[in-house]
């Protein structure tokens, strides 16, 4: 069970940092007022930065906000020093993961860019060996330079010749 909640929050990208603030809030009401885990609850906006879009964020610090008084009520914490501290944390730590969010967004949309860039070159350099020229039979194969294009190796063609397939 623990390992397919794993996966999920792997998976869906609300459902890690939601994990792990549901974790520390397991963990706070469990230990008390003696330990005071409220700032802990800004792990989940910096986390929800990591993989979901900019929008996630905030919508991840709304929850976080939300659990840090629900959980200063409950435990006789609401109104002091600590949780305000730890909501301003939270706000802070909001606009440096949509900042970061932002900034990885633009990084994987020029990737995609780049990735269609070089699938277009591929299939412009890259034109399929015919199964046969004359009485030789070809196949190949191609193998990239690099995992994340299909181009970066050496070019090759076949042609026909007087002497044969060359």
């Amino acid at each position: 069970m623990p390992f397919r909640l794993f996966r999920t929050a792997m998976a869906v990208p609300a459902a890690l940092p939601l994990v792990v603030m549901g974790i520390a809030l397991v963990v706070d009401v469990a230990t008390g007022a003696q330990f005071n885990l409220l700032p802990v609850y800004a792990a989940g906006p910096a986390l929800a930065a990591a993989r979901g879009p900019v929008r996630l964020v905030p919508a991840v610090s709304v929850v976080a906000m939300a659990v840090c008084v629900a959980v200063a009520a409950s435990s006789g914490r609401l109104g002091y020093a600590r949780m305000y501290v730890a909501l301003i944390a939270i706000l802070y730590v909001t606009l440096a993961a949509s900042y970061a969010a932002w900034v990885r967004g633009r990084a994987e949309r020029r990737l995609v860019d780049v990735q269609e860039v070089a699938n277009t070159l591929e299939d412009v350099l890259f034109a399929p060996v015919p199964p046969m020229i004359g009485p030789a039979r070809l196949a190949a194969s191609y193998v990239s330079a690099s995992r994340a294009t299909r181009v970066g190796g050496d070019l090759y063609k076949a042609v026909a010749s007087s002497r044969g397939a060359v």
